[in-house]
C-alpha cells in the first residue's frame, strides 16, 4: 500500500468512517510492530510486549484529536507516543521495585554513532528532555528518527523543513545525546 492509500484513510478516519480505522490499523501494523521491537530490543524482565506496546500506541493515536497530514505525521507522533509509553513503563516499575531492575534501550549507531551501546530508558528520556530545553525542532528530530523510523526527507516534510536542517538538527541531537548520557547523571 502506497503512502497516498494511507494518507486517504487517514483522511476517511478524520472525516468519521470507522472502517477506515481499521483498515488503518492492517495496513500499519507490521510498520508499528518493527517500531515496538526496535524500542524493546535488549530490555530485560520488560513488562511490555511488542504487540501490547502497538497495540496501546494505535489506541493513543486513534484516540487523539489530530488531523494526521500523512503518512510520515501520522508516524511521527506514533514515534512520540511509543517514546511516552516506555517511559511511564519504565517509571511504573521503577516505582515498584525502588529503583531495582532498570530498562535499559540500546543507543543504535543511528543515534549516538556507538553500536552496542546501552542506556537507561529513564536516563535517555531525561537527555532528550535536556535536548528540548535547548532546541526543540532537535528533540522533535530524534524522536522521528529513533522512536518512529523516519528518514530525513519524512522528517523535513513534518517539520516543514529543508533536508540540509534535518541533517544539521540530527547532527547536533547526535553530539548533545551523547554528551549527556556520558555525564552518567542519574535521571530524577
Amino acid at each position: 500500500m502506497t503512502d497516498s492509500n494511507v494518507t486517504q484513510l487517514l483522511d476517511r478516519f478524520a472525516r468519521g468512517d470507522d472502517s477506515a480505522r481499521e483498515e488503518l490499523f492492517q495496513i500499519v501494523y507490521q510498520d508499528l510492530k518493527r517500531l515496538s521491537q526496535k524500542a524493546l530490543a535488549g530490555r530485560q524482565n520488560r513488562t511490555l510486549q511488542p504487540t501490547a506496546l502497538v497495540h496501546e500506541a494505535y489506541l493513543r493515536l486513534v484516540k487523539q484529536e489530530q488531523d494526521y497530514k500523512n503518512r510520515s505525521h501520522f508516524f511521527s507522533i506514533a514515534g512520540l507516543l511509543i517514546r511516552r509509553i516506555l517511559v511511564d513503563d519504565a517509571r511504573a516499575r521503577m516505582t515498584r521495585k525502588r529503583g531495582a531492575g532498570e530498562e535499559a534501550v540500546p543507543l543504535s549507531e543511528t543515534l549516538i554513532g556507538v553500536e552496542d551501546e546501552w542506556v537507561d530508558v529513564l536516563d535517555l528520556h531525561a537527555s532528550l528532555e535536556k535536548l528540548e530545553a535547548a532546541d526543540p525542532q532537535a528533540a522533535r528530530v530524534v524522536e522521528m528518527r529513533y522512536f518512529a523510523g523516519l528518514g530525513n526527507e519524512d522528517v523535513a516534510e513534518v517539520l516543514g523543513v529543508s533536508l540540509r536542517s534535518v541533517v544539521r538538527l540530527w547532527a547536533f541531537a547526535k553530539a548533545f545525546l551523547y554528551q549527556e548520557l556520558e555525564k552518567g547523571e542519574p535521571h530524577e
